[in-house]
């Protein structure tokens, strides 16, 4: 065997062997994926560019880890932060979570800091969500897309979305 595939062999092994209180703590916040709520040529038509789109999704997941880990660790779980966006400059956060209670305190705790963060210029509504692990969560969420209760209640009747629940919900 040769010396390099010896040494990784012995660090895949001493891995192994590490004791489960011995791993690192699960990060706070990791995000798993995306979900963007407008086909590509209406994400072209209403900007952002995918540049500043990337940007700012780094900008939300980067405040919402540094928030989440000055909290107090609670359960293991997987959530949504979905984001309206709206000419102006303007932006709302909801968070979808299996357990409404849960949502709404992490909406208010992360609200007033993601809402502050510079939104790239668009030329209509717009809404994208990170699904993120909290703490370990298992990566499954209760619906795809996610869709917050206030955009169901803002659109009883339904409608297209983003545009039916944010007219309502980000008036001019």
């Amino acid at each position: 065997m040769r010396k390099s595939c010896l040494i990784a062999a012995i660090f895949m092994a001493a891995a192994a062997m590490t004791p489960a209180s011995a791993q690192p703590p699960a990060p706070a916040f990791e995000t798993d994926s995306y979900v963007l709520y407008l086909p590509d040529h209406a994400m072209r038509e209403r900007g952002p560019s995918v540049e500043l789109l990337a940007a700012y999704l780094k900008a939300v997941e980067t405040q919402a880890a540094t928030i989440l880990s000055k909290q107090q660790k609670p359960a293991s779980q997987s959530i949504s932060l979905v984001i309206g966006l709206k000419p102006g400059g303007k932006s709302k956060l909801w968070v979808v979570a299996a357990d409404p209670t849960e949502a709404a305190r992490l909406e208010a705790l992360l609200a007033p800091a993601v809402e502050r963060i510079p939104v790239p210029g668009v030329r209509g509504y717009n809404a994208f969500a990170i699904n993120a692990d909290l703490w370990g969560g298992n990566g499954r969420m209760a619906e795809t897309p996610p869709i917050p209760e206030a955009w169901k209640s803002a659109m009883p009747d339904g409608g297209m979305l983003p545009d039916a629940p944010l007219s309502v919900l980000m008036p001019d």
